[in-house]
């Protein structure tokens, strides 16, 4: 209350869709979010625990225009629009990035509008895994670096990068470089 202007905003954002009702006059969210709508939503705490010894994990947005997916600090606080793996290896990153995954995850996940909406339990859990994604670790890490290396350098994020990767007119040295190590990292991943 003491900031008064970014409160209002809070209450003119937050509040309606916390202290929304169903159709029998019942809170839709439980317990406090109704009665204190300006706190933080939720810790997730089982998503914590889970990864509390990692030093990463693998994250990818619900919804987007394309598949990318990025190996992140597990102290972030994430947001409940972002999709959160308990993998730590530049080889699950990679299997997942691969073709492969895409073309799996486009066939079973769902969209919102024209965009992927990736859902765990329809693209992850039923995606047939190798047993061994060790093997991949070393692509994985080659990959994600030259793509890191890419975006530090243009200043750009995930989306930008791969709307480059995907453009066919697109003929700069880093992209054909990331596209080629792409390449190598999918025929491990169908090999595997």
């Amino acid at each position: 209350m003491e900031y008064p202007d970014c409160f209002r905003i809070v209450e003119e954002n937050v509040k309606p869709e916390r202290t929304r009702k169903n159709d029998k006059n019942e809170f839709v969210l439980r317990k406090p979010l109704p009665q204190k709508w300006w706190i933080f939503a939720d810790k997730r705490p089982a998503l914590y625990s889970t990864i509390a010894g990692m030093k990463q994990v693998l994250v990818k947005s619900e919804v987007g225009s394309k598949l990318s997916f990025a190996l992140v600090s597990n102290e972030w606080v994430f947001s409940h629009m972002l999709i959160v793996l308990a993998l730590d290896s530049p080889g699950a990153m990679g299997l997942l990035q691969s073709t492969v995954h895409e073309v799996w995850a486009r066939q079973y996940g769902s969209s919102m509008r024209t965009d992927l909406r990736y859902t765990p339990s329809d693209c992850f859990e039923t995606f047939p895994l190798p047993t061994e994604v060790k093997k991949l670790d070393t692509l994985g890490e080659g990959y994600e670096g030259h793509r890191s290396q890419i975006m530090l350098a243009r200043q750009e994020g995930l989306t930008k990068t791969y709307t480059r990767f995907h453009d066919p007119d697109e003929a700069s040295a880093d992209i054909q470089k990331l596209r080629d190590l792409h390449v190598e990292m999918d025929q491990a991943v169908a090999a595997a």
